[in-house]
């Protein structure tokens, strides 16, 4: 990809981070809103797919292949950990049997049904979704397990002919970087119909659409997190499974966090701070440039 691609697939996760993450009331003013956002997010998966095939050499595929497929296990098995618990509570036998995958079988079975445990563990948290928040169990843990295995499957099949792939790939992501950007320049039209009644969305919307004009420099990521009232939330833990940190990486007491000399690749860091929702999102980073992000965490129920 190209560096003023990849600002753009870092522009279109960010705006996709804070869909997921705002209320359904907001969202629901807009007309055919969730029809345009879902191809964004079908879009945004493609470039995804197209980006590590083009970047990853054919002997870093099987590796990569893992990290990913770890994370959704990582995801499906918290989840299915917590139905267990209200199941055990309830004493809803059924219920627990459904989502009863041991962490070691998530991890031995065929890809194809790792895939679809994984799936199975996701429609039965939605579908008891009412039952399960005190269980934190939400909307937003479920939208993540879901981008997770999106994330997974879009790696399917295995490249027979990895030079020609990476080549179509190459071919492919100016395309699906201007579909992707039509179907903003939709939304741009729908968010600013709620300008007057809802002021806060609309100017996080539009500060994040624009791409930023990262400067060379040896910091390559810089990243703030704050609770939903903008409030700096210290001491959130970050990992990656792609890098390796000499010792536990935290934000600031400002909600800051940053790395330096960072290879250019497609990074899945998760955000994880007791009494508040996970957060796992894609960043890419491009080598000699700076990246500069503001996400979310939101508070359990």
């Amino acid at each position: 990809m190209t560096s003023y691609q990849i600002k753009k697939l870092t522009m279109f996760l960010a705006i996709q981070n804070l869909i997921v993450t705002t209320n359904a009331s907001i969202l629901a003013q807009m007309p055919h809103f969730n029809e345009i956002f879902d191809k964004f997010k079908d879009f945004v998966a493609l470039l995804l797919q197209q980006s590590i095939i083009q970047s990853q050499p054919i002997s870093g595929y099987k590796e990569l292949k893992t990290n990913v497929q770890n994370n959704m296990i990582d995801q499906a098995f918290a989840i299915s950990v917590n139905i267990i618990a209200f199941a055990e509570i309830t004493n809803n036998i059924v219920l627990k049997n459904s989502v009863n995958y041991p962490l070691s079988t998530l991890y031995k079975i065929p890809e194809i049904a790792c895939i679809d445990a994984c799936r199975n563990i996701s429609k039965v948290a939605h579908d008891n979704l009412n039952d399960l928040t005190d269980y934190n169990v939400t909307t937003t843990t479920i939208d993540a397990l879901n981008a997770a295995i999106d994330n997974f499957s879009a790696l399917f099949p295995l490249p027979k002919d990895h030079i020609n792939i990476k080549k179509m790939a190459t071919n492919d992501i100016k395309e699906t970087t201007t579909l992707a950007s039509t179907q903003l320049d939709i939304t741009d039209a729908l968010v600013k119909m709620l300008l007057t009644t809802q002021p806060e969305f609309t100017n996080r919307y539009f500060s994040l659409r624009r791409i930023q004009q990262l400067a060379y420099s040896k910091l390559a990521l810089k990243v703030n997190i704050t609770d939903p009232n903008k409030n700096p939330l210290g001491k959130v833990k970050i990992t990656c499974p792609t890098l390796t940190f000499t010792k536990p990486k935290y934000t600031t007491q400002l909600g800051n966090f940053q790395l330096k000399h960072i290879p250019s690749e497609v990074y899945a860091f998760t955000f994880t701070k007791p009494g508040y929702q996970t957060l796992t999102t894609n960043i890419p980073i491009t080598a000699g440039e700076r990246t500069q992000l503001k996400l979310t965490l939101t508070p359990n129920p």
